[in-house]
């Protein structure tokens, strides 16, 4: 995983600076990317913080009734189902719904910065999305070997 996001990184930059100055971070230094861009963080702050808290609050409740089920199964002698760890773990490596996340917001990013200030800019989308082709590759690399064995 370490190697994909380095390789994503390098082109990230390359493509940044690809036909600009040396500076691949130079855009940093363009006032109205930073206003434009202070704005965009404090409105998704505002918006996904409490978002965020819900959700933190909702997985810890859900987390707790479960750990209780299983407290109480083996208090009472009885057998816990196999596949109730099975279907965690079968959610947990959903490899092709993480790739499609990916791309998803890369596109996004990719649109919303194009649209907003310059093609330079799309390239931030650019490191999701080749983030969710690796995802993709590594699904269907998976998909195979299962098939094979």
């Amino acid at each position: 995983m370490k190697k994909v996001f380095l390789v994503c990184m390098l082109a990230f930059i390359s493509l940044l600076s690809f036909g600009q100055s040396q500076n691949p971070f130079d855009f940093l230094t363009n006032h109205i990317f930073l206003e434009s861009f202070t704005g965009i963080v404090a409105i998704a702050s505002i918006i996904g913080l409490p978002i965020l808290i819900i959700y933190i609050v909702y997985r810890y409740k859900i987390n707790k009734k479960e750990i209780e089920l299983v407290e109480k199964c083996i208090e009472d002698g009885k057998d816990i189902p196999d596949d109730y760890f099975k279907k965690k773990i079968e959610s947990k490596n959903n490899t092709f719904g993480k790739a499609m996340t990916y791309l998803s917001v890369g596109i996004g990013l990719a649109i919303i910065f194009w649209v907003l200030f310059d093609i330079r800019f799309a390239t931030i989308g650019l490191l999701f999305i080749l983030i969710g082709i690796g995802r993709l590759v590594t699904y269907f690399m998976e998909k195979s070997e299962k098939s094979i064995s």
